[in-house]
This record gives structure tokens, sequence and C-alpha cells, in this order.
């Protein structure tokens, strides 16, 4: 199966940009409320079949279930104290993100105050908070649009 090596790597660099957002006074709001679910429908590429949200450490996740297996997508949000800091803690991010992954970081317009690609992943930042949003699949052209088109939608809900 071409894909779980995909959603495991894609889970192992969530997991290891941890460390970079440490717990704020703040919590980061809930990704569940922010992504319309016909969105992460249209992203995943079924009807979902399942929602779940998730706490880890300072961060906040939800993740969404298609109806075949390994068919889904986790969007996880940080938050920081001020906008410098969140600016700066992005760039990490990105950064760190970028070397895990083995791709430049290309600019992402229309989500958010700065957002990027790095691979079929998009990171988008929007004052103190910042959001990651990751579908599973095969990481093909098509499936880094479905993932653009989850975060610039979503993206324009974010106040």
């Amino acid at each position: 199966m071409a894909v779980r090596p995909s959603l495991v790597a894609v889970l192992a660099g969530a997991l290891a940009l941890l460390p970079l957002a440490p717990a704020r006074a703040g919590d980061p709001p809930d990704p569940c409320a922010m992504v319309a679910k016909d969105d992460a429908a249209k992203a995943v590429g079924s009807p979902l079949s399942a929602v779940k949200a998730t706490t880890v450490g300072p961060s906040r996740s939800c993740s969404f279930h298609g109806a075949r297996p390994l068919q889904g997508a986790v969007v996880t949000a940080f938050r920081w104290d001020s906008p410098a800091e969140a600016r700066a803690r992005f760039a990490d991010m990105v950064k760190q993100s970028a070397s895990a992954f083995g791709g430049a970081p290309v600019k992402l317009d229309g989500a958010g105050d700065e957002a990027v690609t790095v691979g079929a992943n998009v990171y988008a930042r929007k004052g103190t908070t910042a959001y990651v949003f990751n579908v599973f699949g095969a990481r093909t052209p098509a499936l880094a649009a479905r993932t653009v088109a989850l975060a610039k939608a979503t993206m324009a809900r974010v106040r």
C-alpha cells in the first residue's frame, strides 16, 4: 500500500512540530468548528464517516475520516501570545517541515496573513494562530489542489 508510508510520514512530521509550539495562555481554536464538513468531504474525496477532535499539548486537531481506510484529513491549530511570536514560530514550523519533507515552501495567496505549501500540505497563519492542513492519499497534484482548496475555504472563515 503506497498510501500508508505517506500517512506515517505526515503524522510523524506533524508530531515533530509540537515542541516548536509551547503551551500558551489562550487555547487554539477548535478546527472541528472552523472547517466546514462539506469542505472536508470534498478534500477527502468522499462523504465523511467520522469527525474526531483531539488536543495534544499546545495544539488542537480535528481528523475527518472518509468512507475508505486511510482516506482522511487532519487540520491542526496552534496559538501564540503575540503576532510577532506567531510569525517567528510559523517560520520555524515551515522551515522544519520543508526539511523533514524534502521540499521547498511555496507561497500561497488567499489563505490568511501568510501561507505556504510544503509538498501536498498547507501551513497558514492568521494573527496569532497557525493551521496545518493535511489530506491523506497518494501525493499527487490533485491531492495538493484539494488541500489548498480546504485551507482557503477554512481560512476565509477565520476572523
